[in-house]
């Protein structure tokens, strides 16, 4: 889910679980969430990974 989706279920009392490729953007979402006091986590994710 998108970052800004994330924060609006996070703002309603929801865990985020975000998904990306890229570590480094992961981490900045996270960080960004949980400033605002939402538990979030992050998975390193590619869904074209294993694709025929």
């Amino acid at each position: 889910m998108r970052t800004g989706i994330a924060r609006k279920f996070g703002r309603n009392g929801f865990d985020a679980i975000l998904l990306a490729r890229r570590q480094e953007a992961l981490d900045t979402s996270v960080a960004a969430l949980r400033q605002q006091g939402i538990e979030a986590r992050g998975i390193v994710a590619d869904a074209a990974v294993g694709r025929v």
